[in-house]
């Protein structure tokens, strides 16, 4: 009867260490898969940073008069929700697009200033920029790829510096509260289709504070976007920082691929 006992003693101690073990594999593994899935997780949120870091039709980089870096949010705030632009897709006949890559406040002089450049921010002299406006004249014929986003307008050339200058007059001048700014702007050339700029005006009562933009010629097989513009506003002289989403997701996949070791 003894001897009985202790064996069943003893296979009942044993039974209990192997169900704790099992507990304890098991939840190590739980741990395991947790880990895996809080990196899984991490991981595709770098993902999706990254694919609106790499949206083709990107923010342009705004700055205010004294030359601070500002957002979206705050450009609206000061000249209304109306001042926007539409990104063109890349033509199949064409090497280029021209993306609106920034937007600089101007207060002073009365005019419109636009400037084209390359990726590499080499001026583009002799390209055409259309300026539209309600009842302006019409324009000339031409063909695609050029951009032709209005039927009306008028057109300068930039000049070796890249640049090209509209005046303004009283019709240009609005209070945000109560309207917008009526011009349009875009690039016309051969070289590829181009962003549409809208309610570009200056702010009445003001020294004709309005918002010059910079057009970038970009390879359509090779469109990046300019610096993220921060969602916060800035400290004033502070640069803005380049993404490192694919070096990130690089440093989680690799992470992730590498075999947990075992004890």
């Amino acid at each position: 009867m003894k001897k009985n006992y202790f064996w069943s003693t003893l296979i009942a101690i044993l039974a209990t260490l192997a169900i704790l073990a099992s507990i304890s594999l098991l939840a190590a593994g739980c741990g395991q898969e947790g880990q895996a899935g809080e990196a899984n997780q991490e991981f595709h949120q770098l993902l999706l940073d990254q694919a609106v870091a790499e949206d083709t039709c990107p923010d342009p980089a705004i700055y205010d008069q004294y030359g601070t870096a500002q957002t979206v949010a705050w450009m609206h705030g000061r000249y209304g929700p109306n001042l926007t632009w539409e990104c063109e897709d890349p033509h199949p006949d064409a090497d280029y697009v021209f993306r609106l890559t920034e937007l600089r406040e101007s207060c002073g002089p009365a005019i419109f200033i636009i400037n084209v450049k390359d990726k590499d921010g080499a001026p583009l002299g002799s390209k055409a920029v259309i300026r539209y406006w309600p009842g302006a004249p019409a324009l000339p014929y031409y063909d695609p790829p050029a951009s032709r986003h209005t039927d009306l307008g008028i057109y300068g050339f930039t000049s070796a510096n890249g640049d090209v200058g509209f005046g303004v007059g009283g019709g240009d001048a609005y209070f945000p509260e109560t309207g917008s700014g009526v011009t349009e702007l875009y690039i016309a050339d051969y070289d590829g289709p181009s962003d549409w700029l809208k309610g570009i005006g200056w702010l009445a009562g003001t020294e004709h504070c309005t918002m010059f933009s910079v057009f970038t010629r970009l390879p359509k097989d090779d469109i990046v976007p300019p610096t993220p513009v921060p969602t916060d506003t800035p400290v004033p002289g502070t640069p803005i920082p380049a993404p490192e989403g694919l070096l990130e997701i690089e440093k989680i996949y690799i992470k992730l691929a590498t075999p947990v070791p075992t004890p």
